[in-house]
């Protein structure tokens, strides 16, 4: 081994950059262990997963999906005829009022036996005198095109507070 004296400027250039990456490489382990003795977790990174359940060919995977969906449907299907095949035992009392109720809900729909369809047009039934209503109790000002309050007056409160012809109501009066 040859003494330092002996080398060159700049070989003894080279070894002192040589010894300067080795202390910041020093100095970088010695920060990791630092950090990994402050932080007890750790996790490990795993870069590849597995599922167990599933092979590395796509077809296959789509073959087991498949043969899983026919293996559900199966299932579904002998519940359902297992459901239709036993006797129902349920039969529901009916009052005369309700079977009256049910025959004018028939006769004012249509005669619909789909219960479905029965509803809709029921509830279309409802709407439609809901705004019939709205449009009779509802005026408007000619001028303003603002919606004029018009309370209902019942027969009793007509008969209690008699009002002649002549009479302007407040509408009218303004």
């Amino acid at each position: 081994m040859e003494s330092l004296s002996d080398l060159s400027t700049g070989e003894k250039l080279a070894l002192k950059g040589q010894l300067f990456e080795l202390r910041k490489k020093l100095n970088a382990i010695e920060l990791q262990n630092q950090q990994t003795e402050t932080f007890s977790f750790q996790p490990e990174l795993v870069t590849q997963y597995k599922l167990s359940d599933r092979e590395n060919n796509y077809t296959k995977n789509v073959e087991k999906a498949e043969h899983m969906r026919r293996q559900k449907l199966d299932m579904l299907k002998a519940t359902l005829e297992i459901e239709q095949s036993t006797e129902l035992t349920f039969s529901p009392s009916i009052t005369n009022k309700g079977r009256r109720l049910a025959e004018r809900a028939n006769a004012q729909s249509g005669a619909v036996k789909d219960v479905g369809h029965r509803l809709y047009n029921q509830h279309a039934l409802i709407l439609e005198n809901k705004n019939r209503q709205k449009d009779a109790f509802s005026n408007f000002d000619p001028r303003t095109g603002q919606r004029l309050f018009s309370p209902l007056i019942s027969k009793k409160s007509k008969e209690l507070v008699p009002s002649t012809e002549n009479e302007l109501n407040a509408h009218e009066f303004m």
